[in-house]
């Protein structure tokens, strides 16, 4: 996977990829890889959907304790 992969263009990619083996027209090396690529796309955007979580929760926790 590439390292300079951004969420957005990890969630295009896996929505491509979706599209692909959902056609089933592939064949199963190919499916198989697609699918490696796939769970390494969704590892990668859960990780930075909590790192995002993590931001708002510090930053809303700031706020209530400013008040």
């Amino acid at each position: 996977m590439n390292e300079n992969i951004t969420f957005e263009n990890a969630i295009l990619r896996l929505e491509e990829i979706a599209k692909a083996l959902e056609e089933g027209k592939l064949p199963l090396a190919k499916s198989v890889e697609l699918y490696k690529e796939g769970m390494e796309l969704s590892v990668f955007c859960n990780k930075e959907i909590e790192k995002a979580r993590l931001t708002v929760e510090e930053f809303t926790s700031g706020a209530k304790t400013e008040e």
